[in-house]
């Protein structure tokens, strides 16, 4: 049988990981056996719809098996486009993996754009969601096909943390801007914050330093901190506004950053991903960041290096592309 997952690359200089998580699913999936086609993003017009058309050819040439679909892909215009085209191969089962849903974050409010992204995904065979609170939400909206839940995606990185102990401050890595990151301007803490990201405040507390803007492989060969943190919003109290709120429903790639490094995580009691922190215990749940320093403090080393050595076992399997590759084999049984 023909298997095929779609990748997606940039044709411009990026010192981000936007792309990280569908490249290494493309990679783990290639290894088993699937074929790659790739689409290439460009910020230039004409680049961008010539490389939208070559990749429309490379599916129309796609014979029976099945599709995996990294979902969204691009742009509101490239993902209708490509999927319109998938639709029309009926010899292919179709599969989507789910990196965003829009729906849950910046159109949480509009019905009408939750009914034209769940009519997207009504195309495919089969889902693969985040985790199963995302699931149970597309299933409440109505998707009928089979769906299967990742839990956390796979971190290709050959870096490990080598933190032995409770004291080495935290992490915390992403977009630093005002929306996504606010929280850090008034995290005021005895323990000490590394930051690393783009868009970072002119100002932190004393306790935060930042780090700099690296690539993602880059970057895991600087994590030595004791955990990493898992937050959005502009408070204290709560994860709170768009992505406070998203949290909620998504997996954050963060997650898959520390951990993949054996870097134990704090996350939100009501976040999605708390639930996987817990039953794997390779983190701390909290209510509110101002609970942080006393979870710390109170914790002893025996619990730490319990934690520590989960997050160890939990990066080996992410790894070697152990989620994906459960899920993918899931779903294919399913449909």
């Amino acid at each position: 049988m023909n298997k095929y997952i779609i990748d997606l690359t940039t044709g411009e200089n990026d010192n981000t990981a936007q792309y990280k998580a569908k490249n290494d699913i493309a990679n783990i999936l290639a290894s088993i056996g699937y074929k790659e086609i790739n689409y290439k993003y460009f910020d230039n017009h004409i680049l961008k719809s010539f490389s939208l058309f070559k990749t429309r050819n490379h599916l129309k040439n796609c014979r029976s098996g099945i599709f995996v679909y990294q979902f969204p892909l691009g742009s509101k215009r490239v993902d209708p486009f490509l999927i319109k085209e998938l639709k029309k191969n009926d010899s292919l089962k179709k599969v989507a993996i789910i990196h965003d849903l829009e729906s849950l974050r910046n159109h949480s409010d509009d019905s009408e754009f939750c009914k034209k992204e769940i009519s997207e995904l009504d195309n495919f065979d089969g889902i693969i969601a985040q985790n199963h609170v995302m699931s149970k939400w597309i299933k409440s909206k109505g998707y009928k096909g089979k769906i299967v839940s990742i839990s956390v995606f796979d971190y290709l990185n050959s870096e490990l943390s080598m933190t032995k102990n409770k004291n080495n401050g935290i992490i915390y890595a992403g977009n630093l801007s005002k929306e996504k990151s606010g929280f850090l301007n008034n995290f005021e803490s005895e323990i000490p914050v590394n930051v690393y990201g783009i868009n970072p405040s002119e100002k932190y507390p004393t306790n935060i330093k930042y780090k700099g803007n690296f690539p993602s492989d880059v970057l895991v060969k600087k994590i030595n901190e004791s955990f990493g943190l898992i937050w959005d919003g502009s408070s204290l109290e709560e994860c709170n506004g768009t992505f406070g709120n998203y949290e909620r429903y998504n997996t954050p790639h963060k997650l898959s950053l520390y951990l993949s490094t054996g870097t134990p995580v704090i996350v939100w009691k009501n976040a999605a991903i708390a639930d996987f922190v817990l039953s794997n215990n390779v983190g701390v749940v909290v209510e509110t960041l101002h609970d942080v320093e006393t979870v710390i403090n109170e914790m002893n080393e025996e619990m730490y290096t319990a934690m520590k050595s989960n997050a160890l076992e939990i990066s080996q399997k992410l790894r070697r592309g152990y989620y994906t590759i459960q899920a993918i084999r899931k779903i294919e049984e399913a449909i």
